[in-house]
């Protein structure tokens, strides 16, 4: 007896057809864990990610200690450019997100 299988039964919920290989499967948690890895810069800022340098976010803990905006524009000496950051309150200060991916951690 031959079994058949039907396409429609391998849809995208299928746990076999949606999982990947290992090789793909060890670079997909690397890119998770950058995405994750907090790297401190000094006086009380970190970055979370791989896209935001300590440079730029630097300037971004200068500006918010000085005028405290929910949102402003800030330069990166990184690649000349200016973005919009975003600021909250987080359980260990302030974070600022947005620009390419940037999560900027300010303590105090």
């Amino acid at each position: 007896m031959t079994t058949v299988w039907s396409r429609e039964w391998h849809d995208s919920s299928d746990p076999v057809a949606t999982q990947l290989p290992a090789s793909q499967a060890t670079s997909k948690e690397a890119a998770v864990a950058a995405q994750h890895k907090k790297t401190d810069c000094g006086n009380g800022i970190s970055v979370r990610g791989p896209n935001t340098s300590c440079a730029f976010a630097e300037n971004v803990g200068a500006k918010y200690r000085k005028t405290h905006a929910e949102t402003m524009t800030v330069h990166t000496p990184t690649t000349g450019q200016n973005y919009t950051m975003t600021c909250g309150p987080s359980s260990s200060g302030t974070v600022c997100k947005g620009g390419n991916n940037a999560i900027v951690l300010i303590k105090g």
